[in-house]
């Protein structure tokens, strides 16, 4: 057992942690397996990822690793998914050996920028090509026989695992109940009936729901169709028997069929494709811990407390560049602020039709400008974030392999401030695709 490897004390979250994850976090209440710290959870992870599929990108230093122990990765981000999968699932590719990632047209040596990006991108394919559906941050899994046949969920599981153990970021999207079913292999508790992913069937359970009479719960529940019905709820004798002591079981049944039973056979494809890194055997043996990577964890998001701690190059103090730095400085908190409130917004082309989309700008990605990343990596960074100011553009700009911030001195107000790095932020790529 993984927990055998570490002293148990300390290691499961108290109630207090759990009631501290910030608002639209899914809370655990479960009774299958204790929620663990994430402390533990990243030294869990860290573990497996040296000593069972042995890789550590943490000896990465230029002298610990030549070229041939890297495997190259080229990827065109217009047609990211095809490269990517195409890299992935070559004969010779190997998920546990060091990669390294080059974008086409970009000019950028893989230091572990370019590699993280690479990690962070895959993880936003798997939620986005239909693999997954339902509320943002609360998904469940798709039944599509089509995608089933072409080993599409055996793909975005690889993805999911590839990034964890390459030092990118988690899935942080999977619904409760849907993880619970990939750890032990059942739902524990009730699914709230607005998790539905598909809009006619969840107005059918609300109408269930609602039912007062006799009547008027048969004739909800004859709208999901007899065959269905039997299917779905185990309720086999003729409907005209159906009563409302019945209603709370049947409703149970719906919600949990069309969240999870619905979608078993692409899970455990979607395991499958984890488990080519161990990661499916982890989240089995583990599941207290793998939860923060899987579903939504808002303490491995970028708070603007943990923008603001990021370290800053000052200049000597007393200096007239360290009063402008000190200004800067004020400014790139204040933006911070207005970001976390939600008040910063910019407009993107990203859409299919190329047509301007208003988007608001959010702290993540204010840190993927300069990390790559939208969240943080479980396993860290090699190097830590920084803050630099630089002299020779009035524009800010990054290091995303250093982790780097670099900021001109010369802002003349916040405003100033907001509009040229909204600027930079906007001519990023792939900024808007998320």
């Amino acid at each position: 057992s993984y927990s055998q490897i570490f002293d148990s004390a300390g290691c499961i979250e108290s109630q207090e942690d759990n009631v501290a994850e910030e608002e639209n976090t899914v809370a655990n209440n479960s009774t299958l397996y204790p929620r663990c710290t994430l402390e533990y959870a990243v030294t869990l992870l860290s573990h497996h990822v040296v000593d069972r599929i042995h890789m550590d990108y943490n000896k990465d230093n230029g002298d610990d690793y030549d070229d041939q122990d890297y495997q190259r990765v080229n990827i065109l981000r217009s047609t990211f998914w095809k490269t990517a999968v195409r890299a992935i699932n070559r004969p010779d590719f190997l998920p546990n050996k060091l990669i390294k990632v080059s974008f086409i047209g970009e000019s950028a040596v893989d230091d572990g920028g370019p590699r993280r990006e690479f990690c962070s991108l895959l993880i936003n394919s798997v939620k986005t090509c239909g693999v997954l559906e339902g509320k943002e941050n609360n998904l469940s899994f798709s039944h599509d026989l089509r995608f089933l046949a072409e080993r599409r969920y055996f793909t975005a599981g690889k993805m999911v695992a590839i990034s964890l153990c390459h030092g990118g970021p988690g899935l942080h999207c999977l619904s409760q109940a849907t993880f619970q079913y990939m750890a032990r292999g059942c739902v524990e508790q009730p699914i709230a009936i607005d998790e539905i992913p598909d809009y006619d069937i969840q107005l059918i359970a609300k109408q269930i729901q609602s039912s007062e009479t006799n009547e008027e719960l048969r004739i909800a529940v004859s709208r999901i169709g007899e065959e269905s019905v039997a299917n779905i709820t185990g309720f086999t004798d003729p409907m005209s028997t159906i009563t409302l002591d019945m209603k709370a079981p049947i409703l149970e049944n719906l919600t949990t069929h069309h969240c999870v039973y619905k979608s078993i056979p692409e899970i455990n494809q979607f395991l499958d494709g984890m488990n080519v890194l161990h990661i499916a055997d982890l989240v089995k043996a583990e599941p207290g811990s793998m939860e923060h990577f899987m579903c939504l964890s808002k303490k491995l998001l970028p708070s603007a407390d943990y923008l603001k701690s990021i370290h800053v190059e000052y200049s000597p103090s007393g200096s007239n560049k360290r009063i402008e730095e000190e200004t800067t400085i004020y400014y790139w908190f204040e933006f911070i602020d207005e970001c976390a409130k939600g008040n910063q917004k910019t407009c993107s082309f990203a859409g299919s039709d190329n047509q301007p989309i208003e988007v608001v700008i959010t702290l993540g990605d204010i840190f993927a400008f300069f990390t790559g990343t939208h969240s943080i990596p479980p396993l860290g960074f090699t190097e830590s974030p920084s803050i630099e100011f630089i002299t020779n553009s009035t524009v800010p700009s990054s290091n995303t392999c250093a982790n780097i911030l670099r900021l001109p001195r010369n802002f003349s107000c916040i405003e100033d401030f907001s509009e040229r790095f909204t600027f930079a932020l906007s001519n990023c790529r792939d900024f808007g695709n998320v």
